[in-house]
C-alpha cells in the first residue's frame, strides 16, 4: 500500500486495533454498537403488529432499560457470548464505567464511515449523522451520536467532580465545590435549553475540552490512589519507595505507552513510536517537575532541596548512557535500529534495575 494511502487509513486502523483489544467493552466498529458513548434511541415507522410498543409497565421498563443499557452499562452487552472470566470482569467494572459515563463527556464527531451510511438527502445540514440499524420493515433505531440526558448529567457532575478532587488534594478551598455546583447547573441548563432529543447544541464540539479536563482529573485521582496502595504494600513488606518506583510503579506507569508504541510500530509507523518513547518521558519530566516545582516555590518562597540518592544516580547514568549511545550509533547505522540495538537497550535496563535493587537491599540491611 502506498505511504499516502496508508497514512490516510491510519486513524481508523489504529482505533480499530486498540478498541478490539478490550475484553469487557463491545466492539465500536460493530454496526449494532456504533452509537456507544452517547445514544439517542427513537422508535418510528412500525409496520408489523408484532412490533407495537409495549403497553404493560414491565414492558415499558424493559424497553427503557434496553435503551439506556448501551450508554451506562456497556460492559453487559453481549452477555451470553462472554466467558465466565469476562463476565466477572464486566460486572466488577460496572461502578467505574458508570462513574466515567456520568462525569466524562465524550464528543463523537462525524467520520467517513458514517457519512457513507447516511443518505444526504434525508439529513439536515446541522444534524449529526443518523445510523439506521435494521430493515425498512422493522423497527428503526436511530443513533446519531447524541444523548441529551447523558450530556446534561455530565455537565452537572463534571465541575463538581473536578472541584472535589482538586480541593481534596489541596486540603483547602472547599467552598469551590459550591461554585462548581452553580457552574454545573448553569451548564446543564444551557445544554438543555439549546438542544433537543435529536440535535445537540451548537457548542457541542467545545465539550471535548471539558472531557479533556475531566480525563486529566481522573488520571490524577487514580494515580494518587495507586501510589498510596504501593506505599502501603511497601510498608507491609518492608520495601523502600525507591524500589517500588523503579520497578512496579514504573512498569505500571509505562504499560499504556508500551502497548500504544508497539501497536503504532507494527502498523508501519516506527518513527512515531520511537519519537513517543522520548517525548513521553520528556513531557513528564519537564512539565511534571516544572509545573509542580514552580507552584511549590511560588507558594513557599523557598527553593526545593533535591537529594540525589544512589538509586537515582544509577538511573540517571543509565538514561544518559542510552541517549549518548543513540546519538552515536543510530546516525552511523543510517538511522536504522536493528535487533542488536534493542537487545542493548534491554540489557542496560536490566543492569540498572538489578544494581538499584542490590543497592537498596544493602542499604536496608545496613540500617537494621
Amino acid at each position: 500500500m502506498p505511504v499516502e494511502a496508508r497514512r490516510g487509513h491510519f486513524d481508523a486502523h489504529l482505533e480499530q486495533a486498540l478498541l478490539r483489544q478490550s475484553l469487557i467493552l463491545p466492539d465500536h466498529h460493530d454496526p449494532n454498537y456504533r452509537h456507544l458513548g452517547h445514544v439517542h434511541y427513537q422508535t418510528s415507522t412500525i409496520t408489523s403488529p408484532d412490533l407495537q410498543p409495549p403497553s404493560t409497565l414491565t414492558g415499558k421498563f424493559m424497553d427503557k432499560l434496553k435503551a439506556i443499557l448501551p450508554v451506562y452499562f456497556p460492559t453487559l452487552l453481549d452477555w451470553d457470548e462472554k466467558s465466565p472470566f469476562v463476565k466477572f470482569l464486566a460486572v466488577t467494572s460496572i461502578p467505574m464505567v458508570l462513574l466515567l459515563t456520568l462525569t466524562l463527556p465524550v464528543v463523537e464527531l462525524r467520520d467517513e464511515e458514517e457519512e457513507s451510511i447516511v443518505d444526504p438527502t434525508e439529513q439536515d445540514p446541522g444534524q449529526l449523522p443518523i445510523i439506521t440499524v435494521g430493515g425498512e420493515e422493522d423497527t428503526i433505531n436511530k443513533y446519531d451520536g447524541w444523548c441529551r440526558t447523558a450530556t446534561t448529567t455530565q455537565m452537572l457532575l463534571a465541575p463538581i467532580f473536578f472541584a472535589a478532587v482538586v480541593t481534596s488534594a489541596a486540603q483547602q478551598g472547599y467552598l469551590a465545590i459550591v461554585g462548581a455546583f452553580i457552574l454545573g447547573v448553569s451548564l446543564s441548563l444551557l445544554v438543555r435549553r439549546f438542544s433537543t432529543e435529536e440535535r445537540p447544541p451548537r457548542f457541542y464540539g467545545a465539550l471535548c475540552f471539558v472531557g479533556f479536563l475531566v480525563a486529566i482529573t481522573w488520571i490524577f485521582l487514580v494515580a494518587n490512589e495507586v501510589v498510596s496502595i504501593l506505599q502501603a504494600f511497601g510498608m507491609i513488606f518492608g520495601v523502600s519507595d525507591a524500589i517500588l518506583g523503579l520497578t512496579i510503579f514504573a512498569m505500571g506507569n509505562s504499560l499504556g505507552d508500551l502497548v500504544a508504541n508497539i501497536t503504532i510500530a507494527r502498523m508501519g509507523f516506527p518513527r512515531m513510536a520511537f519519537s513517543a518513547c522520548f517525548g513521553g518521558p520528556l513531557l513528564n519530566m519537564l512539565l511534571g517537575v516544572g509545573i509542580s516545582g514552580t507552584y511549590m516555590t511560588a507558594k513557599t518562597g523557598t527553593p526545593i532541596p533535591l537529594e540525589i540518592s544512589p538509586t537515582l544516580f544509577v538511573s540517571m547514568i543509565g538514561v544518559l548512557l542510552t541517549l549518548l549511545t543513540a546519538i552515536i550509533v543510530v546516525p552511523r547505522n543510517g538511522y536504522m535500529m536493528g535487533r542488536s540495538w534493542g537487545w542493548f537497550l534491554l540489557g542496560v535496563y536490566l543492569v540498572c534495575t538489578i544494581v538499584n535493587v542490590l543497592i537498596e537491599v544493602m542499604t536496608s540491611k545496613s540500617d537494621h
